[in-house]
């Protein structure tokens, strides 16, 4: 999850169901499905469903999967029974991708399966051949964003996904290449210890953070402000200076954003810290940090709630409200978000676009509704 190779997921693995872009889902490994009540739903899974090696895919690769994701399942009728502690929006079962472990390697059930694999590539091949279709995906490793632009603007590389908006006008004017944009599913934001810093802090937090300037020096190129700015000025309670801990590797708008807040934070702005992913969850799941710039989901609503509730099935996080969690398991996202405001884990600061840039003979290419390159599979090549 800490490189992008997050994007081969959604070629090589499939969920029960398929988050379209107007927010509804609809049936994908599943054949039909429905709710049984807020925390439980049903589905039959397509009888000619089978993995990359041939196999068929059982009930028990159902369960296994869905159990790894921190849901339960059973089966019954035929059917597969899915419950979760909490409210169970549909929405999960579309991100909760089912696979099974074959000679060391997890297969899917997507169209595409991996053949080979090391730190500097992946290589992906098309289970069966569609005329006029990508038949091979080769994801390249870069030593870090300039070597992937340097490479992409000589004509080595038929795309750059996750460009650099600043980036961008270099490819414009250029025949080979064309800009695909779509709106983010993940805000960038400034995650908060709940346990160390009290509401009064978090609030003023919020208010410092809100502001235009900040947006601005972090996203140059424009980022939609989430929520209008704070109306009223809280200055900061003194205290110790507060660490900013991220993944900054994974693109320079993280590091501006990063300096941006440490900017914002004046006297209170304490280091930045560049983690691994690996010490970035288990200090956010730990509450071993002071503040977090990290990309949280923001669609859809059902998901941007519940990555809040306690013991969240979607991230492990620190924090716990009780009068949040009853309204996410009342289905109400709109007094969850308002329950936050009133005790905010997080400044939601704006919601950036996606780009990518992308050879031109590649027909209907866009950005996919939730995962970035997800629809790629149905890309045509223009010969």
């Amino acid at each position: 999850m800490g490189s992008y190779s997050t994007l081969a997921q959604d070629w090589v693995f499939e969920g029960l169901l398929r988050l379209e872009a107007d927010g509804t889902v609809k049936p994908a490994l599943a054949s039909r499905w429905d709710r049984l009540d807020g925390k439980s739903v049903r589905a039959w899974i397509r009888p000619d469903a089978r993995f990359s090696d041939g196999s068929p895919v059982g009930m028990g690769d159902i369960i296994a999967s869905l159990t790894s994701s921190g849901l339960k399942a059973h089966v019954q009728e035929g059917a597969i029974v899915i419950e979760s502690e909490s409210v169970l929006p549909e929405t999960i079962l579309s991100r909760t991708l089912i696979s099974k472990t074959v000679q060391g390697s997890a297969i899917g059930t997507g169209p595409f399966a991996v053949v080979e694999q090391d730190p500097s590539h992946m290589l992906l091949r098309r289970n069966h051949k569609l005329a006029d279709h990508i038949g091979e995906v080769l994801l390249q490793a870069f030593k870090g964003p300039r070597e992937a632009f340097l490479a992409t603007l000589a004509g080595d590389e038929d795309s750059y996904p996750l460009i650099d908006p600043k980036q961008v006008e270099f490819f414009q004017g250029v025949p080979r290449f064309r800009l695909l944009e779509a709106p983010s599913v993940n805000a960038i934001a400034v995650s908060f210890n709940t346990k160390r810093l009290d509401r009064p802090t978090r609030l003023a937090l919020v208010a410092a953070l809100r502001q235009p300037d900040l947006v601005r020096l972090a996203y140059p190129a424009g980022c939609a402000p989430m929520g209008a700015p704070t109306d009223s000025f809280r200055p900061l309670p003194p205290g110790r200076r507060l660490n900013i801990s991220g993944v900054f590797k994974v693109g320079s708008s993280m590091e501006r954003m990063a300096l941006a807040v440490q900017r914002a934070l004046g006297p209170r702005a304490g280091e930045i810290e560049d983690l691994s992913l690996a010490d970035y969850r288990h200090r956010v799941a730990t509450g071993e940090f002071d503040l977090a710039i990290e990309l949280p989901v923001a669609w859809p609503p059902s998901e941007m709630a519940l990555l809040w509730r306690t013991n969240s099935p979607l991230v492990a996080r620190n924090f716990s409200n009780p009068r949040v969690d009853a309204a996410i398991d009342a289905g109400d996202w709109a007094r969850a978000m308002t329950e936050l405001a009133d005790d905010p884990p997080v400044a939601f600061i704006c919601l950036p676009a996606r780009l990518a840039i992308i050879d031109a003979r590649f027909k209907n290419a866009r950005i996919g509704p939730y995962g970035f390159f997800e629809t790629l599979p149905d890309w045509e090549v223009d010969r």
